[in-house]
């Protein structure tokens, strides 16, 4: 006879039968991830800028968040909090995230700008950043419309 925390599988304690038995909701499985990536990319940036500037600290994270979301997505784990967490993430809307995080991530770069450098490069920026972003929606809105298979009947 199986005790109420043992899992389906071979595994004698599985986190999730645990969680739920315990009472604990899937926000705090939320943050779980939130908290192990910020402390990842604060080890990560100590260690780079230690011992290895020469490799570049995005990249790393690249790599870093790829590793968490395949083995989150291959290798299913009912044990392992950060997998569960990382789980929870990836099927969350993209819009919540954005709506989320790009405040911040604008605030800041707004924040640390180098305010000479911006006037002494306004007028390149609004000549060139400005109408090439809509060039470039106008394009790939063309692409879309004549290479994709929208609205055309099998």
């Amino acid at each position: 006879m199986q005790s109420s925390f043992q899992c389906k599988h071979s595994h004698s304690f599985c986190l999730i039968h645990i969680a739920f038995y315990v009472g604990i909701s899937s926000v705090t499985f939320v943050s779980v991830l939130c908290s192990f990536c910020q402390s990842m990319a604060i080890f990560i940036y100590y260690a780079l800028s230690r011992y290895l500037s020469f490799i570049p600290y995005t990249a790393i994270v690249f790599l870093v968040g790829v590793g968490i979301g395949y083995k989150a997505e291959y290798f299913q784990d009912n044990e392992n909090a950060i997998l569960i967490s990382s789980l929870k993430w990836i099927t969350m809307n993209g819009q919540v995230v954005l709506l989320v995080f790009l405040p911040g991530l604008i605030f800041l770069d707004a924040f640390t700008i180098n305010v000479h450098l911006f006037f002494q490069a306004f007028w390149q920026l609004i000549i060139f950043a400005f109408p090439m972003v809509l060039a470039g929606a106008v394009l790939s809105g063309v692409v879309a419309r004549y290479m994709l298979p929208y609205g055309k009947k099998s």
